[in-house]
């Protein structure tokens, strides 16, 4: 039989400790690695509610006023006096744009975010570039407040409406 398996020495403490420190080690790089990957994962999945709240906003946004008619239009507030409310006041009585908020749509219609960790941030605005031909630039801007994660995303789009 094996010379070592004669032996009845055991396994001494200073290799046991050894063993100890290698599995310490390797433990805590494992554990960094799981945990930067859940941040990231955390991360990565708040972008993506993001984009899809703030596409399915500006979809609807562009859809009305891709429709609209100077003529239809009572007002432009872009901005309202001493606010941060950017909207179209329309001869109906609805508006389009971003007013106290919330996006407001035609017939009276507002957008709801689809989460509540999502909001609409105060520096989204509608700019009149080109009162021609009526070319309006929208400026989309979501956030996030949940704790150290908290995003931004800032999506923007120019659409003319119907000069008759």
């Amino acid at each position: 039989m094996n010379k070592f398996f004669k032996s009845e020495r055991g396994i001494t403490l200073p290799e046991l400790l050894a063993v100890f420190v290698v599995i310490s080690v390797l433990g805590t790089v494992i554990m960094s690695f799981l945990i930067s990957g859940f941040k990231a994962q955390t991360r990565i999945q708040l972008e993506s509610e993001l984009r899809d709240e703030a596409d399915i906003i500006m979809t609807e946004v562009i859809s009305d006023l891709y429709t609209l008619k100077a003529s239809e239009i009572e007002a432009q507030h872009l901005p309202e006096e001493n606010t941060e409310n950017y909207y179209l006041q329309l001869r109906d009585g609805s508006i389009i744009g971003f007013y106290e908020g919330k996006i407001h749509l035609k017939d009276k219609q507002t957008v709801s975010l689809t989460t509540d960790k999502i909001r609409l941030d105060p520096s989204s605005k509608i700019i009149l570039e080109d009162s021609e031909k009526g070319l309006y630039h929208i400026s989309l801007t979501l956030t996030t407040g949940i704790d150290d994660n908290s995003q931004t995303l800032t999506t923007e789009s120019k659409i003319a409406i119907i000069n008759d």
